[in-house]
């Protein structure tokens, strides 16, 4: 199935089950899992009664840092597999403060790094996101919204592209970007 979204229409503003390890605020090489349009059930609903939709993405932690891994296995916890959703107002322009969305920094980001070739803006197939590694800034925090305030969580602040290391030369450092491609506490689906 593929979901197709004309990313120049300005629109409104699942889980797993049981415990989650929470991961420390730090860089972590993730994978996009699942990438599907879904209402935003925090925000108001349209005139209709229907909520604005949302792009959700599914990001999974594909490799731990030694260090990571060594905290981990001391909290006697699991990191590898860890799983955060980020939401996306799936709107590619310019936002009334000046500057580009959230959104388009992401896309223009993922196509500056080579991740992907070009974009189609009237019709961008969602799903094509899906298998995409990137470096995320994650930082832990403690819910504000929903069922689950006043516990703790993840929340994804930023990404970089993925480099391979040189033969000899170590690991390189993050490619930086222009603004942190993060969400604000009413975009939390917690």
């Amino acid at each position: 199935m593929t979901t197709i979204v004309n990313l120049t229409e300005r629109t409104s503003g699942g889980g797993m089950s049981g415990p989650r390890a929470i991961l420390p605020t730090d860089s972590y090489r993730m994978r996009i899992i699942e990438a599907k349009m879904e209402d935003d059930t925090f925000s108001k609903p349209n005139p209709d009664g229907t909520f604005p939709q949302k792009l959700a993405l599914t990001f999974e932690v594909t490799s731990l840092t030694d260090e990571q891994e060594e905290i981990a296995h001391e909290r006697e916890e699991e990191w590898d597999k860890v799983r955060i959703w980020h939401r996306f107002n799936p709107y590619y322009g310019t936002v009334r403060e000046g500057g580009p969305s959230k959104f388009k920094e992401f896309l223009d980001n993922l196509v500056s790094w080579g991740v992907i070739p070009t974009l189609n803006l009237e019709a961008f197939e969602v799903e094509s996101l899906t298998g995409m590694e990137l470096k995320c800034s994650v930082i832990e925090y403690i819910k504000t919204m929903g069922a689950n305030q006043g516990q703790p969580g993840n929340k994804i602040t930023g990404f970089a592209a993925v480099r391979a290391a040189k033969k000899g030369k170590g690991t390189p450092p993050p490619v930086e970007t222009p603004a942190a491609a993060g969400v604000t506490e009413e975009e939390l689906p917690f």
